[in-house]
């Protein structure tokens, strides 16, 4: 309710807002409060209330192997955050929203000791101009294609494209990892199907996208521009032309390792090597005319009046 939280809904026990709820859905008419519920027994509590101090939880998913939770809360304006929360836990944490923004202090006014709040897993600071300005939660990776990615939590940021992994590591503490930049679009969401394969949406390209890891898989393409302007005689290879059990997908819709008779213009292709898949642009660029394109290539015409008769007449000036 509003910017800043100016009536302490995220702190206030009683009210839903800033709240993540528990509710059971098996009741003929509204829903029913799971006897389980961390305050079903607490009158100073709503007894729908599983977890408090949250902003905009945008998104929340469970680990399909564990039953993790794992929360990407919108911050309000300066820190995005990272929430965990462990299979099994009996619910009721305070995650500290409107006392505080991720780590920082934001209104500690009414607020309790510092100790009754659970704080961020991991947090990182909203600056549009580098890694953005509204988290979107994510998933672990439990797809069994990408095993880079296994057991890893992906997530993204709205307004910058960026996406990261978050690792739990032996010990305690995480290993954050930039993975990929998606070009400022807008990710709104993140899904996954049957398999452990994740998808996430773009709000500013109106498609859903399939997750491929690249398993650092490099594709350069090396181009032959033309010899001569206007023909279609450029060529291009990748380093993996040659290499067997490589699939190729240029956007000429050609599948073979190599290509040839390329006019002028801008191409793709992407690879696909096991289950690893990448993909490069490149460009065919005619060369400069001169003079070996346009001199000393003999002409074929007609010379005798006999329509079966091609004879060489002489060195002619267009390359034939």
């Amino acid at each position: 309710g509003s910017a800043d939280d100016p009536n302490n809904n995220g702190q206030n026990k009683l009210a839903l807002l800033g709240k993540m709820l528990r509710i059971d859905v098996n009741a003929p008419k509204t829903y029913n409060i799971p006897p389980s519920n961390p305050f079903v027994n607490k009158t100073e509590y709503a007894p729908e209330i599983w977890a408090l101090g949250m902003r905009n939880p945008w998104r929340f998913s469970f680990d399909r192997l564990t039953g993790d939770l794992w929360i990407g809360d919108v911050g309000q304006g300066t820190w995005e955050e990272i929430d965990f929360e462990a299979a099994g836990d009996p619910g009721g944490r305070n995650y500290g929203w409107r006392c505080y923004e991720g780590n920082a202090n934001f209104n500690l006014s009414g607020c309790e000791p510092k100790e009754n709040y659970t704080f961020p897993i991991h947090e990182y600071l909203s600056d549009e101009r580098v890694n953005g300005c509204s988290v979107t939660g994510g998933f672990v990776c439990r797809g069994e294609d990408y095993p880079s990615l296994y057991g890893k939590y992906l997530y993204a940021d709205y307004c910058s494209g960026k996406m990261w992994t978050i690792e739990k590591l032996q010990g305690g503490g995480v290993s954050n990892a930039l993975v990929y930049d998606h070009a400022n679009n807008a990710v709104t969401t993140f899904g996954e199907d049957a398999q452990g394969n994740l998808y996430f949406a773009d709000a500013t390209a109106s498609a859903i996208f399939r997750i491929y890891d690249t398993c650092n898989l490099a594709v350069s393409v090396q181009p032959q521009d033309e010899s001569c302007p206007g023909y279609r005689d450029g060529s291009a290879k990748t380093e993996w032309s040659d290499q067997p059990g490589v699939l190729f997908e240029w956007s000429t819709g050609d599948t073979t390792g190599q290509l040839q008779g390329l006019a002028s213009g801008n191409y793709s292709v992407t690879i696909t090597r096991g289950l690893c898949r990448a993909t490069a642009q490149f460009e065919i660029s005619g060369a400069a005319p001169d003079t070996a394109c346009t001199e000393g290539f003999p002409s074929i015409s007609i010379c005798d009046g006999d329509s079966t008769t091609l004879v060489a007449c002489d060195a002619g000036t267009n390359r034939g």
